[in-house]
């Protein structure tokens, strides 16, 4: 095809619904504060997805998610002692989180050279989330996983962090040609790893973020033949992302990867250019999302074909799926 690498779109999906509320530790429950409106509680959804576009001679890239945290401008999280443990005798409530010596504290030292104290201001939640592992590649075309469904404070974020199982079984891994390697994630398994990027949780309204990971330059082959995760990420709020769907004809069994560009960014030779990307599946349907609103050609890379720009000016409007009149019928290279 021209070039070692081809994009597939992944998506991973994060529900939780959202709460604003300044409730302090060991708050009262009395009737009286019903009217004070620093006690009340609004809910919102908020949804996050993940896409990303590893290389294409992976078959899986696998991780365990322990825990996901948020980073956003709020105080007064109430800490919940779930065992009955006393432990507001001997730690310490910061924004949602016990923190002192034998506390379920968590270290965001990611070893960046920048201070990852709380001292702006920012607090962290940690969400409820139940360990799972995730195939990444089993997540194409639009289909989900639910990480989270919680109440979280509406605000401004800035950062979020998953934090993931590096030990034994659920050990990050990466399948290459049909053979398993350690992947590596700097930080992944004790500060987390670290998605930067500003979003907004909004009261009474549908909160969407897409996380648009992408794995092609994420992963990195080091000299001694070992992998190592660094992500490069992608942030686009819901409200502004949209979808391409079509169809590709191809020969039965035959795979292609459909490329939307920004309107006249195709120079023919540069990938990495392109806005996001996806497989087809096995009929040759596709859907390509995480999608800025704006106009966008695609183009279409397969083997023994032509690869080339073939539908030129698709619209994408943000929250809107644009949906391919007639299917694309790409050049035989023969």
């Amino acid at each position: 095809m021209g070039h070692r690498y081809s994009w597939i779109g992944i998506v991973l999906m994060l529900i939780f619904t959202l709460t604003i509320a300044a409730v302090a530790c060991g708050g009262d429950d009395d009737d009286d504060n019903d009217d004070d409106d620093s006690s009340s509680a609004a809910t919102a959804p908020f949804q996050l997805l993940m896409v990303d576009a590893p290389p294409d001679d992976v078959q899986e890239v696998n991780i365990t998610v322990l825990e996901v945290h948020m980073r956003g401008d709020f105080e007064d999280i109430e800490c919940v002692d779930e065992d009955d443990e006393d432990l507001d005798d001997e730690c310490a409530c910061e924004d949602g989180v016990w923190v002192g010596e034998g506390c379920d504290d968590v270290s965001y030292d990611d070893n960046d050279g920048e201070d990852d104290d709380d001292v702006d201001g920012h607090g962290w939640f940690r969400l409820d989330v139940t360990p799972t592992r995730y195939n990444l590649l089993d997540l194409q075309n639009n289909v989900s996983a639910v990480l989270a469904d919680e109440d979280v404070p509406v605000g401004e974020y800035t950062e979020l962090r998953l934090v993931l199982a590096c030990e034994g079984e659920d050990a990050p891994e990466i399948v290459i040609d049909n053979m398993s390697e350690e992947l590596k994630v700097p930080s992944g398994c004790t500060s987390g790893l670290k998605l930067k990027g500003d979003f907004t949780v909004d009261p009474d309204v549908n909160n969407v973020l897409y996380l648009d990971f992408d794995v092609r330059k994420s992963i990195h082959e080091n000299g001694n033949g070992r992998y190592m995760l660094k992500p490069v990420i992608r942030l686009i709020e819901g409200e502004a992302a949209g979808s391409i769907r079509g169809e590709v004809e191809l020969e039965t069994g035959e795979k292609a990867v459909v490329y939307a560009f920004a309107d006249d960014t195709y120079d023919g030779a540069n990938f990495d250019d392109a806005t996001n990307s996806t497989i087809t599946m096995d009929d040759g349907a596709f859907v390509i999302g995480a999608l800025p609103d704006g106009v966008y050609d695609l183009v279409v890379v397969a083997g023994g074909y032509v690869t080339d720009e073939y539908v030129s000016d698709v619209p994408v409007a943000g929250g809107e799926e644009t949906v391919l009149a007639d299917p694309i019928v790409p050049d035989d290279a023969g």
